[in-house]
């Protein structure tokens, strides 16, 4: 089972990192990019190491970072239903 949870929190990893991309690309900081969505840029930072984010807020930061939301979903791994850890 830890295996299976390893593999969702690297998707969440992941994902952080190309927000993080993304960002800075656009030269935008954590404090600009946490008020354009509600959240402070402690948040921001969190959600860019692999903290777990909500799709409301996915498609917040897309489209404040003016990006396809899919942008953010880039060279995530297939995952199958013994990945899930219920």
């Amino acid at each position: 089972m830890k295996n299976e949870a390893n593999k969702i929190e690297n998707c969440f990893k992941i994902v952080g990192k190309n927000i993080a991309y993304y960002r800075k690309k656009k030269k935008i900081t954590l404090e600009e990019l946490g008020f354009g969505i509600g959240l402070d840029k402690s948040a921001i930072f969190h959600i860019e190491k692999g903290k777990p984010i909500t799709l409301r807020t996915l498609l917040k930061i897309a489209a404040y970072l003016e990006i396809p939301i899919n942008d953010l979903l880039i060279n995530l791994p297939n995952l199958s239903k013994n990945d899930l850890d219920f």
